[in-house]
């Protein structure tokens, strides 16, 4: 079983996904698609790994994706690459999207920058901010659904604001996680629903309906 494997990646791995990491979306001119990602260098991929026969010993086991995850000294330099591909250049720096700490509870864009005391209000990231905080290294299809872990293919710099963003996202993956899960849609069915028009499902969650 994948979840015997020990959750940490081995040296090498990360070797080679940091190698990966140079090479993802070199010389891509990449464009949004409103709050979707190119389909030209994001389509999705999956993980060869998970199927629809052994959903039970995989993505539907507490705690799946954590074992599969590169780590953060990886992602991080796959991170500035597909920014760069999606050509996030506009210069932002930290004090440029200040905050006052205070207004967290009122006001949900305001984040706390870890081991600081600064705060940052994301709503007022830019239209193609170069700063990491503004974007979530998104997996179009996500681990929970069968996505890749470190297929350029599968990986885009997701924004945060405007809503609808990568939070967002995160409500259609976990609704269509559970109905995988419940045997209520087939795994093939919600990687396209992710992968092609998640914007459409959420607006369906919304009203309280299926995703189709």
């Amino acid at each position: 079983m994948i979840l015997g494997k020990k959750a940490a990646y081995s040296s090498v791995v990360v070797l080679l996904l940091f190698l990966f990491s140079q090479n993802v979306l070199a010389d891509a001119t990449c464009t949004y698609n409103n709050a979707l990602p190119d389909v030209s260098c994001t389509p999705g991929d999956i993980n060869a790994n998970v199927t629809s026969d052994n959903i039970n010993d995989t993505i539907c086991v507490p705690g799946f994706s954590k074992t599969i995850r590169p780590p953060v000294s990886v992602t991080n330099q796959i991170k500035k690459k597909v920014m760069k591909a999606y050509g996030n250049t506009v210069h932002q720096s930290d004090s440029d999207l200040a905050a006052d700490c205070s207004e967290r509870k009122s006001n949900k864009a305001i984040i706390k920058v870890p081991k600081t005391s600064i705060c940052l209000d994301l709503s007022k990231c830019a239209a193609n901010s170069d700063n990491f905080k503004c974007y979530e290294l998104d997996h179009l299809i996500s681990l929970e659904l069968g996505g890749c872990p470190d297929c350029a293919t599968n990986l885009w710099p997701q924004p945060y604001y405007p809503k609808p963003g990568a939070h967002e996202k995160d409500q259609v993956e976990n609704y269509l996680h559970k109905a995988v899960c419940d045997g209520d849609i087939t795994l093939a069915d919600a990687q396209k629903i992710i992968s092609t028009d998640w914007l459409s499902c959420f607006d369906s969650i919304k009203k309280h309906e299926p995703c189709k």
